[in-house]
């Protein structure tokens, strides 16, 4: 049976003797001892507050990309009214030959 003095005499040796590296081993010791209890009950807190986390990003990633489509389409339409607009301008400057004014011919 393990003396409970005996382990208290020991960490006390052992914080004494080696200073702030028996502190770190029995603060690593402790922590292999606990992690089998405190690591399944960790992810039992932590896994609602995951799953709303991941939740919340899918449905902003949803309404970002609706969004961003939503702002493509407007801009390929503004881009295709600004191509006719260029095209009816450039058309304008060029009148067909027919049309052109005839300048005076030398008397």
């Amino acid at each position: 049976m393990i003396d409970a003095e005996a382990i208290m005499a020991f960490v006390d040796d052992m914080l004494k003797t080696t200073g702030g590296a028996g502190a770190g081993m029995i603060g690593a010791v402790g922590a292999v001892l606990l992690a089998p209890i405190v690591v399944p009950m960790m992810g039992r807190l932590i896994r609602p507050a995951v799953t709303i986390a991941l939740r919340s990003g899918i449905v902003l990633y949803r309404q970002v990309g609706h969004a961003a489509s939503e702002l493509v389409a407007e801009a390929r339409s503004e881009m295709a009214a600004d191509a006719r607009h260029a095209d009816t301008s450039s058309a304008a400057r060029v009148r067909p030959h027919h049309e052109t004014e005839r300048e005076p011919s030398p008397a």
